[in-house]
């Protein structure tokens, strides 16, 4: 799953996606979505590290604050969520974020009173719970109900709009959409006719059937009578504070699905009798009916009786049963208010509930942490006891799906269309058998409606495909196929062989062999009759083995180990070796590339200089030996990384390799963009794939030849280093501060002498090295540092640092077991429990992994072999 990061202006700043490497990565992901309240939370932790795009000590990390928002899509829809709580340590930063914004969340809602009847909508214009908060009423199922209601104290804007919808009898569901820029495009609050009998409310009637042990690893019940009540006495206050109740209301009751009286109206109480039986308040019947009945009084916040009774009925429904509620463990692939069938027959009777979606837990990263808890709406039918075995069994038989089985008196395979078979269908209800009517189909056209169907080999070219389907009230209720096949003796052939061979050149003269494949370049293939390999090379038909696929080894581009922070102008040259590319050389240009805001696009152009006497002369490389120039848009993404193939071949006008004085690489922006370009990693390979980054030969062998002192070789300051680490060892590490000058001084002279000097030098060390003196008390009891001419050591409880005084590396031996070496700060790689890891490396000569070796091909510097090894 992709998640992007919005600023505060729900601008994309950053990328979170966890199948890529170059980006960052998040895991502990949690999104709940909530029924009740119409809203959903997103919880998720990142870990801090640097990615290709971070631009000096700007880390994409640093984006999730909070004031950002993160989005992702989910079955087509969008859902974004603002960030509102983050926790972070030195390795990870936890973000806590909600889909609503902090208008709804924490502003206020004043009392209010309406002077009338007023709309689900009036009541939020009224109320200013939709002027600032960019959010409008998209579908309105009560949008012609109209009611009195008042609101004594104050409240959150959110919880004010739950109010609201539970007084109109509703649901709610926010929906946000975003442009393609993430601009907001609308933030809408989806009104739906609460759950009932005859309406859906919030999601949609699944017809899927979870089953236990199939969909769904377990089905938690819980039955709670904590709160239980059956009669309830509600009043409501007039504009004068007066007391008003229902008892100047008309009669009125309602019955269940049996005709059995559920509730009714008595005087200014509603009564429910079932649950007064089921659930009386008292330990015996010996009083009678008079103190069976457990009584609430409710106030309602309205004047109108019809109002107060129609809340009160609602809340006695809801309330006069025990609650039950369903926890499923597993995931079911629903939306948030979705009903759906469960069928459970580890329950005593078998349970078959239709169950609703009331809260909903998807992690992407670890689907083993899904959760899906249902509401039962069937609360009722469930927990009566007379008749329910009954009544469950024919739900239970329902829910079955049809089957059909299909039996034949002579098979389903033939052969020279001779014979014919007699298919007959059943249609099975579980265990039963079930009647009905039959209809047999083959390519389409109806052939027969009977109860059985004659297949003949005759009518069967190769494979026919028999669909019969059943049909019950002009209904088809279950469908199957049958395969049915017809084969024919062929004539008497020939056995075909196939003969391989192997060589080193395209006509497969050289290094011809029908029995080894070791280093050859070539593959031949002919087929015949005969057993015997031909040993004539013009038989094979040859096909070159590594010239679809070729890596080149080496980065031509020189320079390139730092990003180059440009306008317009020349920022890279290749290598002179490239001006020896073959005629027609395939090459790859690859690079990251962070823009300004106000660059809306670039181009990288390939400019080749050539010397043809005088004057000198430019040339573009579309008109050139290179293809292509490449426009990179960056109107909406600013960072990324390039990279396409790119042709060496020859130019037009005949000039030729030996004019070229320089190949270079210009930065160009497209009209009307002005500020800067970040290149870095760029690499120009030669092959077919482009390479990771690694830096040119010539700028390794400039950084290891610009350390050498003029009077010393490379091997001679090795071999200096070498004797100077030993004769550092001898050394004793506490000194007094003026000997231990003096040492560093002569240190100093050993390491800079030239040849005829450095007897002389190491005398002088060794001398000053016998006057070192114990300065332990001098440094204390935390640590011990040595500090060198531009480097230092220092010891302490967290181990060994060795590193250079500017900061700029260094490398630390933890007692623990990692070794770490660090780049201005960073960690860079590291070795611990077996495991080494590092960004970036060079092999430059073979890797072995497992049985399988990748080695530099010793006819071909340019390319790369991977062998079997064994």
């Amino acid at each position: 799953m992709l998640l992007t990061i919005h600023d505060s202006n729900l601008r994309k700043v950053a990328f979170i996606d966890n199948n890529k490497q170059d980006t960052l990565n998040y895991f502990n992901d949690t999104w709940t979505r909530y029924l009740e309240t119409g809203s959903s939370t997103f919880d998720f932790t990142v870990f801090k590290k640097a990615i290709i795009s971070d631009v000096g000590k700007k880390r994409a990390y640093n984006s999730l604050n909070e004031k950002a928002f993160v989005s992702f899509r989910y079955k087509g829809r969008t859902y974004l969520h603002t960030i509102r709580k983050i926790e972070e340590n030195e390795k990870v930063i936890k973000c806590y974020s909600i889909n609503l914004n902090l208008e709804l969340i924490n502003e206020y809602s004043i009392p209010y009173k309406s002077p009338k009847a007023m709309s689900f909508k009036e009541f939020c214009e009224e109320m200013d719970l939709l002027n600032y908060t960019f959010l409008k009423i998209g579908i309105n199922e009560v949008a012609n109900k109209k009611i009195s209601a008042e609101w004594e104290g104050t409240d959150t804007k959110l919880n004010r709009l739950l109010s609201l919808a539970k007084k109109f009898g509703a649901e709610i569901e926010f929906d946000t959409r975003l442009n393609a820029d993430s601009s907001i495009k609308s933030f809408t609050v989806n009104v739906y006719h609460e759950h009932d009998d005859t309406h859906q409310g919030v999601g949609q009637i699944s017809p899927k059937i979870l089953k236990y042990g199939k969909n769904l690893k377990t089905i938690t019940r819980t039955i709670d009578k904590t709160g239980i009540y059956n009669t309830v006495v509600p009043t409501g206050k007039d504009d004068k504070g007066n007391v008003v109740d229902i008892r100047g209301l008309g009669a009125w009751s309602v019955n269940n699905a049996k005709g059995e009286r559920e509730f009714y109206q008595s005087g200014a109480a509603l009564y429910a009798p079932l649950s007064m039986q089921m659930y009386p308040s008292t330990f015996t019947h010996s009083t009678g009916d008079r103190d069976q009945w457990t009584r609430k009084d409710m106030t309602v916040e309205s004047s109108n009786p019809e109002v107060i009774r129609s809340t009160a009925y609602r809340e006695l429904k809801k309330n006069c049963y025990p609650a039950v509620t369903y926890e499923a463990e597993g995931f079911a692939d629903l939306e948030i208010g979705d009903t759906v069938k469960v069928y459970d027959d580890g329950f005593n009777p078998t349970l078959l509930l239709e169950m609703r979606v009331s809260e909903q837990v998807i992690s992407f990263t670890n689907p083993k942490n899904n959760k899906t808890t249902f509401s039962n709406v069937k609360a009722l039918e469930n927990r009566l006891s007379h008749g329910i075995q009954q009544q469950l069994d024919r739900m239970i038989e329902d829910a079955k799906p049809y089957t059909i089985k299909l039996a034949t008196d002579n098979g389903v395979a033939f052969k020279n269309g001779q014979g014919q078979t007699i298919v007959t269908p059943t249609l099975m209800k579980g265990n039963k058998v079930i009647n009905s009517g039959w209809r047999w189909v083959v390519d389409g056209e109806i052939k027969a409606t009977s109860s059985s169907y004659i297949v003949k080999a005759a009518d069967i070219n190769q494979k026919m495909v028999l669909t019969v389907s059943a049909w019950i009230d002009n209904k088809e209720v279950a469908s199957e196929q049958l395969t049915l096949i017809n084969t024919s003796d062929g004539t008497a052939g020939k056995t075909q062989y196939l003969h391989r061979a192997w060589a080193n050149s395209e006509n497969g003269r050289d290094g011809f062999s029908t029995s080894s494949s070791a280093n050859k370049r070539y593959f031949g293939t002919y087929t015949d009759f005969t057993e015997a390999d031909s040993q004539d090379p013009t038989s094979y038909n040859w096909t070159a083995l590594f010239d679809n696929v070729r890596v080149g080894a080496r980065n031509f581009a020189l320079g390139t180990a730092r990003a180059t922070i440009g306008n317009q102008g020349k920022i890279y040259t290749l290598a002179q070796s490239a001006q020896n590319w073959a005629t027609v050389q395939p090459l790859y240009l690859t690079f990251d590339y962070v823009a300004s805001e106000t660059i809306k696009g670039f181009r990288l152009n390939r400019v080749i200089k050539y010397r043809n006497g005088s004057p000198e002369q430019w040339d573009f490389t579309t008109d050139d030996k290179a293809l292509g120039i490449q426009h990179i848009d960056t109107t909406s993404v600013k960072s990324g990384t390039y990279s396409q193939p790119w042709l060496w071949k020859p130019y037009s006008d005949g000039r030729t390799s030996d004019l070229i004085e320089e190949i270079a690489l210009y930065l160009n922006f497209e009209k009307g963009s002005d500020g800067t370009v970040i290149i870095s990693n760029l690499r120009v390979n030669t092959g077919t794939v482009p390479i990771d980054w690694i830096p040119a030969p010539e700028d390794i062998e400039d950084s290891l030849n610009s350390k050498a002192d003029q009077g010393l070789t490379q091997e001679q300051l090795n071999a200096l280093n070498e004797k100077a680490g030993i004769i550092q060892a001898e050394l004793e590490a506490k000194a007094s501060a003026d000997t231990l000058d003096n040492w560093i001084k002569a240190y100093k002279d050993f390491v800079q002498s030239n040849e005829i000097a450095r007897v002389q030098a190491e005398k002088d060390l060794i001398s000053a090295s016998q006057r070192v003196s114990n300065i332990a008390k001098d440094l204390g009891e935390l640590s011990d540092r040595w500090n060198f001419i531009d480097t230092y050591m220092s010891s302490s409880n967290e181990g060994l640092v060795i590193g250079k005084n500017d900061g700029s590396s260094s490398m630390m031996f933890n007692p623990n077991g990692r070794i770490s070496m660090f780049s201005a700060g960073v960690e860079v790689m590291y070795i611990s429990q077996g495991v080494i890891h590092i960004e970036n490396g060079i092999f430059s000569k073979t890797i072995q992994i497992g049985r399988f070796r990748e080695e530099q091909y010793h006819i071909n510097p340019d390319m790369n072999v991977i062998r079997y090894v064994g």
